[in-house]
């Protein structure tokens, strides 16, 4: 009876938290647009002086861009997975898109990890969850390395907490720490007592497997798809006419990226509300039109969520669900 109680607590509260935390941002976002005669004019105001700007240039550019973010995602996990098992670069480029469209409709990181692991051989299946893992933390310290600055420009203008800064930098430092103890620990955890080690040395042996110059290289792609990421979006920022200076719009762009990083969110869906959220509190004391941050914050999110998505609806028919009998 016990146990069943701890299960359904361990069920349950990741739920409450991310419920709570939805509810908070939508309601946040809702304040901040009663007014729906106001949003509607300005919103006109807007979107009338754009429509009538030459947007081509501008338009292919941040296509371009959205292409190469994606390309690097599948170069980072393409160079991570032949570690466990050759495969070819269509096979994790398959893997990403499918991975994309499957988190619509899944937990955020769930679809993702199924379809990747879906798109590779059958051979060595559960070893890619490790390759998976290191992937997703090398991007995560990426995103906290570059979050310092948005993170530092919200503490000045004293709309954050300096202990946040502190706990950001903290943690940014402590993922190489965990990583380096994982690494030496990992090969302890197969002669375990406790099951559930046996169970993890079992998916996350591949980590000790990576030499440092394979794990740099892989840090590298990962710094490299977020500049790029973050140039698309401080383009799009600018396209909407927001009249701030560039580092003060980066740094925007950045904190807004380690939202999205750290709030748990359901899926892209509640994603986009963490987006949004994260934006408007960061210009709360700037004199900005709130419309815009919203508009550029869902351009972004239309160019490098929805379209790559729909792009990999034809991938996910070609999912390996089923293991081919020996």
């Amino acid at each position: 009876m016990v146990y069943l109680k701890k299960i359904t607590l361990r069920r349950i509260l990741p739920l409450v938290l991310k419920s709570g935390v939805l509810v908070a941002v939508m309601t946040f976002i809702y304040v901040k647009f009663e007014n729906k005669a106001r949003l509607q004019d300005e919103f006109l105001d807007i979107a009338t002086p754009l429509l009538e700007q030459d947007l081509l240039p501008i338009g292919i550019l941040l296509f371009l861009l959205m292409l190469i973010n994606w390309l690097l995602e599948t170069c980072k996990w393409w160079f991570l997975a032949r570690k466990v098992h050759p495969i070819r670069f269509s096979e994790a480029l398959g893997g990403v898109l499918a991975g994309l469209s499957l988190s619509f409709i899944t937990p955020h990181a769930l679809g993702d990890y199924a379809a990747r692991i879906w798109h590779s051989p059958h051979q060595g299946r559960e070893r890619m969850l490790g390759a998976l893992f290191l992937g997703r933390w090398l991007q995560l310290w990426a995103t906290l390395l570059f979050g310092i600055w948005g993170t530092y420009v919200l503490v000045n203008s004293s709309h954050l907490s300096a202990h946040i800064f502190i706990l950001i930098v903290s943690f940014m430092l402590l993922i190489p720490v965990v990583m380096a103890i994982i690494k030496k620990q990992l090969p302890l955890w197969s002669q375990s007592q406790w099951k559930i080690l046996r169970l993890a040395f079992d998916y996350l042996a591949v980590i000790i497997e990576y030499t440092s110059k394979e794990l740099l290289i892989a840090f590298g792609l990962a710094v490299l798809r977020y500049i790029v990421f973050s140039l698309q979006f401080l383009l799009v920022l600018r396209t909407v006419g927001l009249p701030l200076p560039w580092h003060t719009l980066y740094a925007a762009v950045t904190w807004v990226l380690l939202a999205k990083s750290v709030l748990p969110t359901f899926n892209f869906l509640s994603d986009l509300g963490i987006r949004e959220f994260s934006i408007l509190y960061f210009f709360e004391g700037y004199a900005v039109s709130e419309v815009r941050l919203v508009l550029g914050s869902l351009l972004v999110w239309l160019l490098n969520i929805v379209f790559p998505t729909i792009a990999g609806l034809p991938f996910m028919f070609k999912m390996k669900i089923i293991r081919n009998p020996p």
